[in-house]
């Protein structure tokens, strides 16, 4: 039975993986789209705040196009899209 625990561990980290780079790929594609507006001389990526939280990770929220999103940062990671303001 102990390498059903192995198992259920390992999966728990596979499927963690593939939610962070689903969201990952969620970030990059509005980033892209943005970009692809820049032309107007408006600003498209906006930080609006920033909070660090450890001396190693820091909490930013940011707007993209009329999008805006929370982002951790320590690794980069999507973790809220806080949709239209």
């Amino acid at each position: 039975m102990p390498e059903l625990g192995l198992l259920l561990r390992f999966g728990l980290a596979v499927g963690a993986i593939a939610v962070v780079l689903i969201g990952l790929q969620r970030v990059l594609r509005a980033v892209a789209a943005a970009q692809a507006g820049m032309g107007n001389g408006r600003r498209t990526i906006e930080v609006l705040e920033s909070r660090a939280l450890t001396q190693n990770a820091a909490l930013h929220v940011v707007r993209i196009g009329s999008r805006t999103y929370a982002i951790g940062s320590g690794s980069v990671e999507l973790l809220a899209d806080l949709g239209d303001p």
